[in-house]
């Protein structure tokens, strides 16, 4: 009671095949499925929404596939400003910061002291 029963696993491309043959060689009632090709990401979300199995139940995703093709956007983006961290007594000392803005509309994102996040 209160274990998981369902894993994903991101595997070495080369692995895959090889992962999914031992936990079905070492693991009892085990339930393997290896998602692989350009619909993984849909196939996974009705795994998830399935019945559960009475068993463990594992999800096999290639490392790179899951890199590719889900058309994922970042949350947020970066704007590299030039900031005055000090002044020596002849010459200001900068340094190129990045900070975080929306993606959405490019507005540089502060915390709660109004201070910009970098």
């Amino acid at each position: 009671e209160g274990k998981a029963k369902r894993f994903l696993l991101l595997a070495p491309p080369h692995l895959v095949y090889k992962w999914r043959r031992e936990i079905l060689d070492t693991v009892h009632n085990a339930k393997v499925w290896v998602l692989n090709g350009p619909d993984t990401l849909r196939s996974l979300l009705k795994l998830r929404q399935a019945a559960p199995h009475d068993g463990p139940e594992y999800v096999i995703l290639g490392r790179v596939r899951m890199r590719m093709g889900y058309h994922w956007e970042s949350a947020y983006q970066t704007k590299t400003l030039k900031r005055t961290l000090g002044h020596d007594g002849l010459q200001a000392q900068t340094a190129q910061l990045d900070f975080v803005r929306c993606s959405d509309c490019g507005e540089l994102a502060k915390d709660e002291e109004g201070e910009l996040i970098a």
